[in-house]
Parts: C-alpha cells; structure tokens; sequence
C-alpha cells in the first residue's frame, strides 16, 4: 500500500480501494485479458482457480507441484514502483515431505526475495537469491490449514508474519549500505 501497511501485522477484512492490487479471485482469472496476472507453468506444476479449498468467497488460486522440478505462479502484469510496500495473502498449504518450496517471492531487476520458503524441516524461512543467506525462523508453516501471510519489505529491511504474529527470526535483517 501506498505509504501504510496492509494491516502491520494484523488479520481481518480490507477495503480494497486503497491498494495498488488486490484480487480474491472471485473475478477475471490469472491469464484473463481483465486479470491483473500472468501465469506462468513448467513441468507437471498447474495453476488454475478453484472453487474447493477456498478461504472466503467462492474462489482461491490453486498452485499443484506434482513433482520435484517444475514451478507454477502468477505474478502481476505491471509490477510495483513502490520501495517500501506491505502484502498480505491467505494460505493453504500442504508441502511435500523434504526439499526446497519457494511459495512466495518478489522480483526486482536486480534480486530475487523469497518471501516464504520451506526447506524441507517444514519451517518458515527467508532468503534473498544472490546470497542464499537463509534466515530459518524454527517455526513451523502451518499444514493443510488457511493462515494470513503478511510481508512488509523496505529499502533495507524484510519483516514477515504469521495470523499477525511477526516472525522474527525469518526476516530479512537490516544492511549497512540501503537498498537491495
């Protein structure tokens, strides 16, 4: 959101007129000449809208991983100008037992943040690509359940939360030098 947060670490219903994206699939799917999404698949991996599973509404996006290589997601199709921006999503996960899953990340010319990854130890986790630095939070993404998935990134700095808790041992920890 422009100058605020989308909730600061706060669950609840938003207005969307305040923010520059907010989308509950009740509408145009991603793909959609009206949707503010691309899709983009390789491998076994589908992304489609779904009317099972849903947190509210009628509608949720569903990501499905079949297989160990491959990937699925949507990402807008007219970016971010902000530097300092919040988000929030509702989430349904369910990993695989053992390996890496990116299930959240924002791209930038220059980086790549995972917002939420699980390792394989079934743990919040953050990172950016260039380093691979890990930040393991110890704390358990909760399973085959919906939870609100909150991020704030600055120039300089990742906070994540969990159903309005922060998580401080996945963020992103401040640099000396500014922007990513």
């Amino acid at each position: 959101t422009p100058g605020g947060s989308a909730g600061g670490g706060v669950v609840g219903t938003t207005d969307c007129s305040a923010f520059t994206l907010c989308d509950d699939f009740e509408g145009a799917a991603p793909g959609a000449a009206m949707s503010p999404w691309k899709i983009t698949m390789a491998g076994s991996y589908k992304v489609e809208v779904v009317t099972t599973t849903v947190h509210s509404g009628t509608h949720a996006l569903h990501i499905s991983a079949p297989s160990a290589t491959g990937n699925g997601y949507i990402q807008t199709t007219t970016g971010f100008p902000a530097t300092d921006f919040w988000g929030r999503a509702y989430v349904h996960i369910k990993s695989a037992a053992g390996g890496h899953q990116c299930f959240m990340a924002l791209n930038s010319s220059s980086d790549q943040v995972r917002l939420l990854n699980e390792m394989g130890s079934g743990e919040y986790a953050t990172n950016l690509k260039s380093n691979d630095k890990l930040n393991d939070s110890k704390t358990k993404v909760p399973q085959d359940t919906w939870f609100c998935y909150e991020w704030h990134q600055s120039p300089t700095a990742l906070h994540v939360y969990a159903d309005g808790k922060e998580i401080t041992d996945a963020r992103d920890r401040p640099r000396r030098g500014g922007v990513r």
